[in-house]
């Protein structure tokens, strides 16, 4: 049995984009479809984040010091006309997230803002409780408030269409074997990053590609996919960090904080003499893993050299690591924290104009899944603030366009065929595969990811890489899953592999480096 549902505006992923393109859509349309792999305003990236975002409001700022800030950055790659926008349109989200009751540090009237170390002046805001859930909450609120649709714990596993229009998509039940078709008018991609593609990563499970992979089979055009952030500061240790994901911020370098290899040096001052410890996240990054790789590591990252600052200072702009060391009966500066890297962000993504309009008609993308604002290398609070932006944007434009034409059913049978023929194959005879088989040829795409995808590459291991994501690529198309669960895992592992693939082909074209 095949549901069929019909929509204006159906957008794909629950986080910060696809919450703000759903508040916008709800201005021209009554008839607005919010899908989300698991809940609503509660999974994904933008939960996990501490919601804070970069805005040139402070003291002497400005517009023009924010867009050379992120055009530098991003070494000159980034769309200018994006990043312009960025920097325009930011105050008004940050108004507008303070109206719908998320409470930001002020000074009297003025906001408080942080400075970090990437950005020439104090632009960067976070809500007081140090939550994205703060956000996203108020953000949901506004999207039932709108009569928004909302299906929870659905599965897009393709774009409906005809390699020039996107007319719908095609989702499956996460519970029980069932397919939903669901025709648009148009449709908005913001399923986010895909993190999982390396073994660590600040991203939650379900952030797997999905949106990459959609695109790239519905004939969509990709770009930067070779540039891939590595969050230099997750603590690895001591042991109450290791379950639990705790970055250090950003602004903690700005304060005064050090970073120290085996030999008790500070070995930052050899890669931004300028600005050491307070450079950006790729030179930090691969100064970490260089010292790592060259054995002046210290237990396996850098020690996080904490002299210089208080504990108050610590706690202030980092109050989840203060929380989890004082559950643990220790002061940030009587215990040694270790630094390592890891998978953070994906730069780029779906090629779009400045309304998130891509190249096939019918088809937007907000938010991590599309490309071109960040360029080589992303700022600190510019994901949130390009989330915020762009979700807006895309909603807006989709809206519009849902007013001025009908649904198409280009009766894409051989499409929607196929996932009915995957879907009722499950726990039928023929080649199975327990969710053990899927999780081994998942774990060789993320070691293979880690070696040539990783913070250092080479022509080599990114073509060894590439043959090795095309061969489980096609091993996954044969598998027949057991269980709805398998089929999840299947699919992501399929994505992945997608994803893999396109930036390996990226990472091999760009023979200089960057970012």
């Amino acid at each position: 049995m095949i549901a069929h549902l019909e929509t204006d505006v159906l957008i794909i992923g629950g986080g910060f984009a696809g919450l703000r393109a759903a508040i916008e859509s709800a201005k021209y349309s009554t008839n607005v479809i919010i899908i989300t792999k698991k809940k609503l305003a509660r999974s994904g990236s933008s939960v996990m984040s501490s919601g804070a975002f970069a805005v040139p409001l402070g003291c002497n700022d400005s517009v023009e010091a924010f867009i050379a800030d992120v055009v530098k950055g991003g070494c000159s790659i980034n769309d200018s006309r994006l990043v312009t926008v960025l920097a325009q349109e930011v105050v008004d989200r940050l108004y507008e997230l303070e109206k719908w009751g998320v409470c930001f540090p002020k000074r009297g009237r003025s906001y408080v803002f942080s400075l970090s170390g990437e950005h020439s002046f104090p632009r960067v805001i976070a809500p007081l409780s140090g939550k994205g859930l703060e956000i996203t909450q108020a953000l949901e609120k506004q999207v039932i408030a709108n009569g928004c649709r909302v299906l929870d714990n659905l599965i897009v596993v393709d774009l409906l269409g005809d390699g020039e229009r996107v007319t719908g998509a095609i989702c499956v039940n996460r519970v029980e074997p069932s397919l939903i078709v669901i025709w648009s008018k148009t449709t908005i991609l913001a399923t986010g990053g895909a993190g999982q593609l390396f073994k660590v990563t600040s991203n939650p499970k379900d952030i797997t590609g999905d949106g990459y992979a959609m695109a790239l089979r519905a004939g969509a055009t990709l770009r930067d996919m070779e540039f891939i952030q590595f969050y230099p500061w997750r603590i690895v240790k001591p042991a109450p960090f290791k379950k639990t994901r705790v970055p250090i911020q950003p602004s903690t370098f700005a304060l005064g904080a050090k970073l120290l290899n085996s030999k008790g040096e500070r070995f930052m001052e050899a890669y931004d003499p300028v600005r050491k410890e307070a450079t950006s996240r790729d030179i930090a990054a691969r100064a970490i893993y260089e010292q790592i790789r060259a054995g002046r590591d210290v237990d396996g990252g850098v020690l996080l050299d904490l002299s210089d600052l208080s504990d108050e200072e610590f706690a202030l702009a980092n109050p989840k690591a203060a929380i989890i060391l004082r559950q643990a009966g220790v002061s940030p500066r009587s215990v040694r924290l270790i630094l390592a890297p890891e998978a953070h962000f994906f730069m780029g993504g779906i090629r779009t104009d400045t309304e998130g309009q891509s190249e096939l008609r019918g088809l937007l993308a907000a938010g991590e899944v599309a490309g071109g604002v960040h360029g080589a290398n992303r700022l600190n609070g510019c994901a949130i603030a390009e989330a915020l932006v762009f979700g807006r944007r895309s909603g807006a434009r989709a809206g519009q366009v849902s007013c001025e034409g009908g649904i198409c059913r280009n009766d894409d049978l051989g499409r929607i065929d196929y996932w009915k023929k995957r879907v009722g194959d499950i726990k039928k005879s023929g080649r199975t595969a327990n969710s053990e088989e899927i999780t081994r040829l998942l774990g060789q795409v993320k070691t293979q990811a880690e070696s040539s995808l990783g913070i250092v590459r080479c022509k080599e291991k990114l073509q060894s890489g590439r043959e090795l994501f095309e061969d489980i690529c096609h091993r996954a198309i044969e598998i027949t899953p057991k269980s709805m669960e398998d089929f999840c895992s299947l699919i992501s592992l399929e994505n992945l592999c997608a994803v893999a693939l396109a930036c390996s082909e990226a990472a091999l074209f760009r023979e200089e480096s960057r970012g």
